[in-house]
């Protein structure tokens, strides 16, 4: 579970594979986000809030709008299922831990980075459709 740097917001996951978004004030789930196709491990806020990082037993880091619900990026690249992620102090990047032992950095915004790197950052990003 996270809560959001405002203190408004709290994000869970569970076995399923969905996140919900509650808000913290009202004592209510206000979205879910539905996207993992196995157990929610992980989830972070960005330091601005305006986004959230989950991480899945799928194997997949994925980068959400927690106001919307929709997701915005798909993260591949472990060959287990990753356990941990979290924002670095600045929100440019996200590191996820793997059961694969290995620990991986991505950049957090949708921009391709040089030419021959794939959006996000990492060795198969996906633009979430």
């Amino acid at each position: 579970m996270a809560v959001s740097p405002d203190g408004r917001q709290l994000a869970t996951g569970g076995f399923e594979g969905i996140i919900r978004i509650h808000d913290l004030a009202a004592g209510r789930e206000v979205r879910e986000l539905a996207g993992h196709a196995a157990s929610v491990r992980g989830l972070a806020f960005s330091p601005d809030g305006r986004r959230l990082v989950s991480c899945s037993g799928d194997r997949t880091v994925r980068i959400w709008d927690p106001e919307s619900g929709l997701g915005v990026l798909v993260l591949r690249g472990h060959s287990g299922p990753v356990l941990s992620v979290a924002f670095s102090p600045d929100g440019m990047r996200i590191a996820s831990a793997s059961a694969d032992q290995t620990v991986r950095i991505w950049e957090a915004d949708r921009a391709p980075g040089p030419p021959g790197n794939p959006p996000g950052g990492g060795p198969a990003a996906v633009p979430e459709r």
